[in-house]
């Protein structure tokens, strides 16, 4: 214990690091040990008192214990290190709590239409969420993003408010913030050191669209750099296109985007639900690449209307390459070629183009993936009986979004595990 004095002389004894690692060794001698080691290599003094050790403390002792212990004695770390600092007071356990609020539309809404199951996400609660950021020395949500997301300058920003310049240096990055918030596969959280060690990480890209929805504005979009008087050719116009497009044309390069579709867009604007990701929040960031200067050239399929050696005798600098996903097939399997059996991927097409508005009758769903799950959760938006998932693994082996799963739950999709289809007879 330390002491320290108040009004009148009186000294009031503090607990410190040494008395809470006491406590835990009546627990567990073995994890007390574990705990004792961490605290002396990360530098933090036993003799310090619990109210003294913060967020900087933490951090260190996060870092620590992700790199180096298991998964299990991780978890069970950090579980006892937060009820003993919980026991003497800290309000450190609350600091580290999950904030971010998500406001959702009831499943029985939902399943009437295609609005958007998630309408908003809280300011003020991403406010709170950044502020679970450890801004760890070896940043690992940074190493985990293709694009190396600065993501903890963008949350120290939230944090303290600075909403413009949050957006602005996201901007810097990518013109699809908006996109991202929605439906980013999010490797920055699954890397997330506190999300290592407590299982529940900073909700960053959820920070990100509560930003982007309100800061997306003219007065924050970057300008280009002075010309290079260079032309570069992106073949494209997905979600790797649209951000090559941007980088390039920001560092000042003239940008033309080959389309093969009539619409820009790739699958953000073809196959993504409306409920998940509506088309007006593509147009708007497809928009902001176009007021930078690029090009859209679309209905060219390159290698059919026009070759890449055409293309390279345009004066094209160089070539950009990003045609997405190769041709989806359906399962070699007696019975796959009988009426009422597609391809997810067509149906969700169909669909977002407004070429199918309806299904009845019951829909089974083969596989266990985002597009599985995309595709029974708008069978019954159409009006089917029933949506079902037939998947040959278990629940936590699904590819999909644990959170899509649960959504889909909650709407009446019903899942077979551990279930895959033989024949199919009709």
């Amino acid at each position: 214990m330390t002491s320290h004095e108040i009004g009148g002389g009186k000294e009031v004894m503090e607990k410190t690091i040494n008395d809470l690692l006491l406590m835990l060794q009546s627990e567990d001698p073995r994890l007390a040990d574990i705990c004792r080691s961490l605290f002396k290599r990360a530098s933090i003094p036993l003799h310090l008192s619990i109210t003294d050790f913060g967020l900087e403390d933490f951090s260190r002792l996060a870092e620590l214990a992700v790199r180096e212990l298991e998964e299990a004695d991780r978890r069970r770390f950090y579980e006892a290190l937060i009820r003993n600092l919980k026991a003497f007071g800290s309000k450190l356990p609350e600091q580290l709590e999950r904030k971010i609020v998500e406001k959702r539309l009831p499943p029985e809404e939902r399943i009437r239409g295609f609005s958007e199951v998630v309408y908003d996400v809280d300011l003020e609660s991403a406010v709170h969420e950044a502020s679970r950021c450890l801004k760890c020395r070896t940043p690992r949500c940074v190493e985990a993003c293709p694009l190396n997301f600065p993501v903890p300058g963008f949350l120290s920003m939230v944090a303290r408010r600075k909403f413009d310049q949050a957006m602005k240096l996201a901007l810097r990055i990518m013109p699809s913030l908006m996109t991202c918030g929605r439906i980013c596969v999010a490797y920055c959280e699954k890397a997330c050191t506190l999300g290592q060690l407590s299982g529940e990480p900073v909700r960053i890209r959820s920070i990100k669209r509560a930003i982007a929805d309100r800061y997306f504005k003219v007065e924050n979009f970057p300008r280009p750099a002075k010309s290079k008087n260079l032309k570069i050719a992106v073949i494209g116009s997905g979600p790797t296109g649209l951000t090559a497009a941007y980088r390039l044309r920001l560092l000042g390069y003239a940008v033309d985007v080959f389309e093969a579709e009539e619409r820009i867009g790739g699958e953000l604007i073809r196959r993504i639900p409306e409920f998940k990701l509506p088309s007006r929040i593509v147009e708007k960031e497809i928009e902001l690449v176009r007021r930078l200067g690029v090009a859209f050239k679309t209905g060219i399929r390159v290698g059919r209307d026009i070759d890449l050696e055409e293309l390279m005798d345009q004066d094209y600098a160089a070539m950009f390459i990003a045609t997405g996903a190769g041709v989806p097939r359906l399962p070699e399997i007696p019975g796959s070629n009988l009426d009422g059996v597609e391809i997810a991927l067509t149906f969700l097409e169909e669909v977002k183009l407004g070429k199918r508005r309806s299904i009845d009758g019951i829909v089974w769903v083969v596989g266990g993936g985002n597009v599985a799950v995309d595709a029974a959760r708008t069978a019954l938006r159409l009006g089917a009986r029933s949506a079902k998932i037939m998947y040959r693994r278990t629940r936590k082996e699904m590819p999909a979004f644990p959170e899509e799963v649960e959504e889909a739950l909650r709407e009446g999709v019903e899942i077979e595990f551990l279930t895959q289809p033989i024949e199919i007879i009709g």
